[in-house]
């Protein structure tokens, strides 16, 4: 029908300006001259999820996003979902490769020391402690050589840390992996 092909544009749309928006980040990787500005986590995480959410969803991997009230960090947003995006695909991958029973992320926002910091954490079991001390490194994977570079947590953490002051780091919990985002 003409509605579903208005939506269908707007989503395809939507993606096209996102994905012109990523590809000026990375062109601009390496300058550090560039204006941070204040934003919304709760924004960008909902920009980020509507991106991902299809490739979530059809593997029946739920989120739940837990958020306190208009979090805000000074940073550059697009760079900011490129990591997390970084990270919840690196989520669903540890999540289909245990093949969990009730797969699940659990995105949470919340002020701590006035800082934002944004967790995420799954129910894949953890990321082998052998790794763990090294999982931001360049070309460092727990995946197969055909399914990963090694490349995403290194970028994500560069990212984070160097271009915007923060920090990511990486632990295991009881169910499984937990990263941690502060700005």
């Amino acid at each position: 029908s003409q509605e579903e092909m208005d939506r269908s544009i707007k989503t395809v749309m939507d993606i096209l300006f996102y994905m012109s928006g990523t590809i000026d980040d990375f062109r601009g990787f390496f300058i550090k001259d560039r204006e941070k500005r204040e934003f919304v986590l709760q924004e960008v995480v909902d920009k980020t999820l509507n991106l991902v959410r299809p490739t979530l969803d059809d593997k029946k991997i739920t989120v739940s996003v837990t958020a306190e009230p208009d979090i805000r960090a000074i940073g550059y947003p697009n760079e900011y979902a490129q990591a997390l995006m970084n990270i919840l695909y690196n989520a669903r991958d540890a999540l289909l490769e245990k093949q969990v029973q009730e797969p699940s992320i659990m995105i949470l926002i919340r002020q701590e020391d006035g800082h934002s910091v944004l967790t995420v954490s799954d129910n894949a079991g953890g990321i082998p402690q052998q790794i763990l001390p090294q999982i931001f490194e360049p070309y460092v994977t727990t995946k197969g050589p055909s399914q990963g570079t090694g490349i995403g947590l290194y970028m994500a953490k560069t990212m984070i840390e160097r271009n915007m002051g923060g920090s990511l780091t990486a632990r295991n919990r009881a169910e499984g992996a937990e990263f941690r985002i502060v700005l």
